[in-house]
């Protein structure tokens, strides 16, 4: 509990010559930790390339990429925020139900509706199969993908992603919308 001893001693271990001779698992949960730290002290740079030289390490801990997404979110880089937790959703499809809801709406609401990140967060959760019963379900995030593909044109998309949104105002904005004119009864 005493996060400056720690981040005190993590540096040092880090800044140890012997450092990078150490196992790969070693430095791995070195780093993470040391992230870790980081974050908790508001130290979001450091944290950021902290996590994500454990992540570039060794690519086995999905929490790292959900800190990282925390922590460029802070940083104000949504983009890249966005596309860590993208990141998650493809390579740990069953751990969505561990995120909480107002940081992934933060990302979907922050980013830029027309930024490809947005985009690949959105279609990684739609591509997870993850299903959400709080804040209304999965439909809202569903629905923003398919406003995405219903602006490139993109009908085969449509075809698949409607059927998915099921949200009484989500169903009423796609009927209204002449866009989903090609996907929508």
């Amino acid at each position: 509990d005493d996060l400056p001893e720690a981040r005190r001693l993590l540096g040092n271990v880090r800044a140890d010559a012997r450092f990078d001779d150490q196992p790969q698992d070693f430095r791995h949960a070195v780093l993470v930790l040391a992230g870790y730290v980081e974050m908790r002290e508001d130290q979001g740079e450091s944290a950021r390339a902290l996590l994500s030289a454990a992540a570039q390490l060794q690519d086995t801990d999905p929490d790292v990429w959900y800190w990282l997404s925390w922590v460029e979110a802070d940083l104000g880089q949504h983009d890249d925020a966005a596309r860590s937790l993208a990141r998650l959703f493809r390579k740990w499809p069953d751990l969505g139900d561990n995120l909480q809801d107002d940081h992934l709406w933060r990302l979907v609401r922050e980013a830029d509706a027309s930024s490809d990140a947005r985009t690949e967060l959105l279609q990684a959760i739609f591509d997870s199969g993850w299903k959400r019963e709080a804040l209304g379900g999965i439909s809202h995030l569903h629905y923003e993908l398919a406003l995405v593909r219903a602006r490139q044109g993109d009908v085969a998309a449509l075809r698949r992603i409607v059927p998915t949104v099921t949200w009484p105002t989500d169903i009423v904005r796609m009927r209204s919308d002449r866009r989903f004119d090609a996907a929508v009864d």
